[in-house]
């Protein structure tokens, strides 16, 4: 149960910073900050970020209350990278490279290797 979790958990943070990109206008470089902030908060993409990553927080935190924290958060970073680097080049068709997809095979790795030492 705290693995599926962790798999939400992460879900939701992707998730939210897909949606910031989305949001994010095309001229965000050039406009200043309070014109960026305003073009920002007036778009459905960055509120349904703000709610996924506060729901993930909350879930974070019961997800802390049982388990122990050295195993948990690896995971979640972990799951986070892959599933972020999936939807970029899913949903926003980012172009990534063979070493990309090497850095995800070691991060599996990773945390198959993370979930058998934690039982």
């Amino acid at each position: 149960m705290i693995l599926l979790r962790v798999i939400v958990v992460s879900l939701l943070l992707a998730g939210g910073q897909i949606l910031l990109k989305v949001a994010m206008p095309p001229s965000a470089r050039t406009m200043s900050l309070p014109n960026l902030i305003w073009s920002l908060v007036s778009t459905w993409c960055f509120w349904a970020a703000c709610m996924s990553t506060t729901s993930a927080a909350v879930l974070w935190t019961w997800t802390l209350a049982s388990a122990p924290v050295s195993a948990a958060y690896p995971l979640m970073v972990s799951l986070s990278l892959v599933f972020v680097l999936l939807a970029g080049t899913l949903l926003l068709e980012e172009s990534i490279g063979i070493l990309s997809y090497a850095g995800v095979a070691v991060i599996i790795a990773g945390i198959w290797l993370v979930t058998l030492g934690n039982g």
